[in-house]
């Protein structure tokens, strides 16, 4: 079968046809002219490379197959944990990119004055850094960094809790008699350490998510 008849039958390119002749996968016969002539095996083998071709199975392991170096069913177990890798990471751009989209922040401009995208691929650890985002349970929540809403309920949580933990501390020190005796100063004094406290506290808790 010539080229041309190939090409029809089967609906591929005499490009790939001298493609996979050149990698290898398939030596038709040439007569004293030259010309290439497809055995039936050479054009059932054609459909092999095809339909594997189809599922993005890589020509190296196609010409394992066959050469009978590997069986097709070590090659699709291969071929299917590299299809859940390139599925996973997706997910995770994909989650990335929703989010920035929800959040409306012109990252971009802060990626690139931080110098973050000199390379083709940003790592992981330079998202956190630039955007501040964290990930749990395959989200990614990205931007708390620059939500300084966050920073101002921090604080307004601070002023409603310390109050309170400083009148129950206050109550414990002197069932303990650490505290003579209630004044107003003792609970000033109390009130305002524990609402530092909840402070920092808190801030250091936003600057490591």
């Amino acid at each position: 079968m010539q080229i041309k008849e190939v090409q029809e039958k089967l609906k591929i390119s005499s490009y790939t046809l001298r493609y996979y002749e050149k990698m290898g996968l398939i030596q038709p016969y040439r007569d004293e002219n030259g010309y290439r002539n497809y055995s039936e095996e050479d054009i059932h083998k054609i459909e092999r490379i095809m339909f594997l071709r189809d599922i993005n199975v890589p020509i190296e392991d196609i010409k394992d197959i066959l050469n009978n170096k590997v069986t097709f069913q070590d090659v699709l177990e291969s071929h299917i944990q590299k299809v859940n890798t390139e599925i996973e990471s997706l997910q995770y751009i994909k989650n990335m990119c929703e989010d920035l989209k929800e959040k409306n922040i012109p990252l971009l401009d802060q990626v690139i004055e931080d110098n973050q995208i000199g390379d083709k691929k940003v790592k992981k650890r330079d998202l956190k850094k630039v955007f501040g985002y964290f990930k749990k349970d395959q989200t990614v929540i990205i931007g708390t960094k620059f939500d300084l809403n966050m920073y101002f309920r921090t604080f307004i949580c601070a002023l409603i809790t310390a109050p309170v933990l400083a009148f129950a501390v206050t109550k414990y020190l002197q069932m303990v008699h650490i505290l003579e005796m209630e004044t107003v100063m003792n609970h000033i004094f109390i009130y305002l350490i524990l609402m530092i406290l909840v402070i920092l506290l808190s801030m250091v808790s936003i600057s490591y998510m």
